[in-house]
């Protein structure tokens, strides 16, 4: 379930982003970003002084990092608490239960 602040209109997500996995917050990110399941990071400057690491890691990968804004933050975590850190991802590959 999403919540979402009361007064604040959320922005429309661009092309492409709500079919892509979301992961949030600093510590997530990093992991996935040791699993290799991700392709995108937003963070706030604020995590990017505080976790270095999770910039590191993934300029090794040759994944690109964004610094954001919190309002931008909040519109890619869909209202999830995201801490300063959203990283996204294509889906995962479901299968059916006849598979």
């Amino acid at each position: 379930m999403s919540k979402r602040r009361r007064g604040r209109k959320p922005e429309a997500p661009r092309r492409g982003e709500s079919e892509r996995r979301c992961i949030v917050g600093p510590r997530f990110v990093l992991e996935a970003l040791v699993g290799g399941t991700i392709d995108r990071i937003a963070i706030t400057s604020k995590v990017a002084e505080s976790v270095p690491e999770l910039s590191e890691r993934a300029a090794a990968q040759g994944i690109p990092v964004q610094i954001e804004d919190m309002s931008r933050l909040d519109v890619l975590a869909d209202g999830h608490r995201h801490q300063g850190a959203v990283a996204q991802g294509p889906p995962y590959p479901f299968r059916s239960l006849d598979e």
